[in-house]
């Protein structure tokens, strides 16, 4: 016995992890790239059914993969695409924002930190038209180029629910001059509202006021009314930055209504229901990007020092200077990295402060097209009497990086002034006695799952060390092993190394196990991990996922794309693709349940698939576990239109055009030709709701069922004496 029952424990468990196993595909589907990264977004681009990539390679030359249909990709974009390939390129979403049958693109750029006005080279937002198989950028023609925002996520959504599609551009504040414009407006996160076949600020009307930085935003109805919320999430201020209710004609601000312990530092968030309770939970992706110190080895210094310019809400002390000293005999190969300020006067060494091209050997490169920072290369000699002491910095200088010794202590110090740098050491002999200048190269942040109590949310206390979720930076939501229930795959690095990636096996109450046994998809060991995305690229019913690893700056950034596929299970599923007719055509906003014959009931959401930067599939997706059908399916469309569909055979991806509610006489809320007290008591047992799940008793049209709606139907009976009675 003491030999069979471990085995049969290593058996279950082996068991338990086998459910879900990925398979780097990424070679043979045609995804090769290696190199920066930041957003990406899944959409059907050509309308064949099959999930294409738009991935924005932050800084360089974007990528569009057209799905093949046969488990391969072939990035097309210079055949449909023509634009800046040098923009600072971030989050981007697909949406059909015209209703005309086809995906238009939405990219957010930097716009060189919020100072670049130019529109002529196209470094604000990119808005690309699907013109027959085309990408037309027509971002300043349709109003959304908004080149003073160093925009981040959008979010597609119909805040006003007139069935046509606005977007919110989040975005952060400019750091480097002032936050406002030449008018004294903030510049910050915008509602562009769709008038007239064009966009225009929306803020005043929609009751947007937001002073605050914040990086993405995500859609999800928080409460037991079935209101839909809008969440913004800032990784420098308390999550949520704001909590707007979309329930209504202005957006109802409810920051406070909700209690959401979020903290700080909150980098990505998945906003579904984790615990079978019909309620969304929020998964909080934590992470800080702190500088390091790297030692591979007793002659090498890897430094990746980030920027002294942070936010000062986050509780992280802040400095103008951080840098490194160490001591070596002979001499010292410096190779910087800078993307800031990349000219050759920014590097001075010693006390008079040398340029690097005044030493033998020194070089200098200006940023190339593919490296988007500039180089130091310089060795130096301890008896050169010109690498002695540090240069003073000017309290005003903008940039700066110093290098000195001091032949006293026999000592090194390089200072990065108001910048972030990357940097090589290598030295002769061996290194000792490494200090770091101002800050901590060791950060212990965990990330958090809170729990949808109805009336706020609470962490999920950790039963033991095994179930605390590690430090992340992005993450994707998904049933993995289609059993009915939400899986987490999240992201990890750090500054000095890629961390491998996890993934975590809900068991069906919303604790989670983490599976260490999942093939390729704990990542690669090059670059730094920054993104996942997931969608069912080869239609197979199961999720599929899409990493990047360029985060930060090079040479820390040449990590790989990397595309794992889903091996899958024997469990069935249900996919589907939501076409509105009253409400906008893509179904963003709508709520889905799914009730099978076991009697279980699941709940999924149609926010957009938007998370920080990325977009995941917009296809709603249902695990069904050993069901064969789905016997009653209930949409609330975003009109308010209530659909229900029967006995839904699994396994197949199902096209759902929304139902155009019949017309009827105002207030006939029974549809039996007269207004009476039927259809007063109808409208009495929707009380309270915004926005009604039946448009009808809404007879005011104002997007809540109040005392209004009833003192308007009871104008409307049949029978007048009755009418009086009632009035």
């Amino acid at each position: 016995m003491r030999i069979l029952i471990p085995l049969f424990i290593f058996s279950c468990l082996s068991f338990t992890w086998g459910d879900i196993q990925f398979e780097d595909v990424s070679q043979q589907a045609g995804i090769t790239r290696v190199g920066e990264s930041w957003g990406n977004a899944w959409g059907d681009f050509d309308g064949d059914g099959y999930l294409d990539l738009w991935a924005t390679n932050h800084r360089h030359k974007p990528s569009l993969y057209r799905n093949n249909g046969d488990g391969t990709f072939t990035d097309i974009i210079d055949t449909v695409w023509d634009a800046n390939p040098l923009a600072d390129t971030h989050g981007a979403a697909w949406a059909d924002f015209d209703n005309d049958g086809d995906q238009d693109l939405i990219v957010l750029s930097g716009s060189s930190g919020g100072l670049n006005s130019k529109a002529h080279i196209n470094h604000g937002n990119h808005f690309y038209i699907n013109e027959s198989g085309r990408l037309i950028e027509k971002a300043a023609q349709f109003g959304v180029d908004y080149p003073l925002l160093r925009g981040r996520t959008p979010l597609w959504f119909d805040w006003n629910r007139d069935g046509l599609l606005d977007v919110l551009l989040t975005g952060v504040a400019r750091q480097m001059c002032c936050p406002t414009d030449a008018t004294g407006t903030f510049i910050g996160s915008t509602v562009f509202g769709q008038v007239a076949g064009k966009f225009e600020n929306t803020n005043a009307i929609s009751g947007f006021f937001l002073q605050k930085s914040v990086e993405f935003a995500q859609l999800a109805s928080l409460t037991k009314t079935g209101n839909l919320h809008l969440i913004l999430g800032s990784h420098s201020h308390v999550y949520p930055a704001a909590l707007y209710e979309i329930s209504g004609t202005p957006l109802q601000d409810v920051t406070g209504a909700l209690t959401i312990r979020g903290g700080y530092i909150v980098q990505d968030a998945a906003v579904t229901d984790m615990n079978g309770d019909l309620l969304p939970d929020i998964f909080l992706a934590r992470s800080v990007y702190p500088s390091y110190i790297g030692r591979p080895d007793a002659h090498r210094l890897e430094l990746n020092i980030q920027s002294t310019l942070g936010v000062l809400s986050q509780p992280i002390p802040i400095f103008l200077e951080k840098g490194v000293s160490f001591k070596a005999e002979g001499d010292v190969y410096f190779e910087i990295y800078s993307e800031w300020g990349p000219q050759r006067h920014l590097l001075k060494i010693g006390a008079v402060g040398y340029e690097i091209t005044e030493f033998d050997g020194g070089e200098f490169i200006g940023v190339m097209p593919n490296l988007r920072a500039a180089t130091f290369k310089v060795r130096l000699s301890p008896d050169d009497p010109r690498v002695v002491g540090l240069k003073a910095r000017p309290e005003n200088e903008r940039f700066g990086i110093y290098v000195g010794y001091d032949p006293n202590t026999q000592e090194w110090t390089l200072i990065y002034h108001k910048l972030p740098a990357t940097t090589l050491i290598e030295t002769t002999e061996p290194i000792s006695d490494v200090e770091a200048i101002n800050f901590f190269p060791f950060v212990d942040i965990r990330s958090d799952l809170l729990i949808n109590k109805g009336i706020g949310f609470e962490p999920l206390p950790p039963l033991n060390e095994a179930r605390h979720f590690p430090d992340c930076h992005s993450v994707a939501a998904g049933d993995f092993d289609n059993d009915m229930d939400i899986d987490l795959y999240v992201v990890r690095s750090s500054t000095a190394e890629n961390l491998p990636n996890h993934l975590y096996e809900n068991q069906g109450d919303g604790n989670f196990i983490h599976l260490p046994d999942i093939g390729g998809a704990t990542g690669s060991e090059q670059g730094r991990g920054q993104s996942v995305t997931m969608a069912d690229y080869d239609r197979d019913g199961h999720l599929d996922l899409f990493v990047t690893n360029g985060r930060g700056m090079y040479p820390f950034s040449e990590g790989p794309d990397q595309l794992f596929r889903n091996l899958g299970s024997d469990n069935n599923w249900l996919q589907i693709d939501l076409q509105g007719t009253i409400s906008n055509r893509d179904g963003i906003g709508a709520r889905l349940f799914a009730t099978t014959p076991d009697e279980k009931t699941q709940l999924r959401e149609n926010g957009g698939g938007i998370h920080w930067a990325q977009q995941d599939q917009k296809r709603i997706h249902f695990g069904l576990a050993q069901n064969e059908r789905v016997s009653e399916l209930v949409i609330h469309w975003p009109s308010g239109i209530v659909q229900k569909l029967k006995d839904v055979e699994a396994n197949q991806v199902l096209r759902i055009v929304e139902e155009a509610l019949q017309p009827v006489t105002r207030g006939d809320i029974n549809q039996d030709g007269v207004v009476n007290i039927l259809d007063f008591v109808l409208v009495a047992e929707h009380f309270g709701e915004r926005p009604p799940t039946n448009a009808a008793v809404d007879v005011n049209n104002d997007g809540i069922v109040n005392i209004l709606d009833l003192v308007a139907i009871s104008n409307l009976f049949t029978d007048t004496e009755l009418k009086s009675i009632v009035n």
